[in-house]
């Protein structure tokens, strides 16, 4: 993708014709631009495996609490998939930005046949400070913010919506739910 952005500028600024930017663009990409068909047609036999995953945590935030798919329930759903279509999906690093207290990372998600692609993903770390005067140790923010980050990060990659036990008990999961998930985010 990136190729073709630095190419659509260069074409952009040296204000060609229009037959000759799609010539261009329709030009085969450099020979060192990696083909990851492979690695996509993976992730979309193992997608295609994949249904909604059911509510199993709670979080109270105060008066309020919800729930949510836990990062259990998430691998749980997609990690089978992946491998069984030859995807793994790990973390490279993570760096924290102080200043804005994030947490900062980065991705690999590789097929069998070699290709890979990197994913940037990022989750603020909460530090929650409590009614006696203590606060969540900044480790155990940080190591919660990592699931968090992964598990929003896995879901997305693999398009799995959450689905409340009401709706799964009138059988509301699968495609209509990831519809209407997609649809929300």
């Amino acid at each position: 993708h990136s190729v073709y952005t630095g190419l659509h500028s260069e074409i952009e600024a040296l204000a060609l014709s229009t037959a000759e930017k799609i010539r261009i663009l329709n030009e085969a990409p450099p020979a060192d631009t990696p083909s990851r068909a492979s690695l996509f047609a993976a992730l979309a036999a193992a997608r295609a495996e994949i249904t909604a995953v059911g509510k199993d945590g709670t979080t109270n935030m105060g008066r309020n609490s919800y729930t949510f798919a836990s990062a259990n329930a998430i691998m749980a759903e997609a990690l089978p998939a992946m491998s069984k279509h030859g995807l793994s999906f790990f973390e490279l690093t993570h760096r924290i930005n102080e200043r804005e207290m994030m947490l900062e990372v980065d991705y690999l998600l590789a097929h069998a046949s070699g290709e890979a692609m990197e994913i940037k993903s990022s989750t603020p770390i909460v530090i929650v400070k409590f009614e006696s005067g203590s606060q969540t140790p900044r480790d155990k923010a940080v190591g919660a913010a990592r699931t968090v980050d992964y598990r929003y990060a896995l879901r997305n990659l693999m398009c799995i919506p959450a689905v409340d036990a009401s709706e799964e008990e009138h059988g509301r999961g699968g495609e209509e739910v990831r519809r209407r998930d997609r649809d929300r985010d």
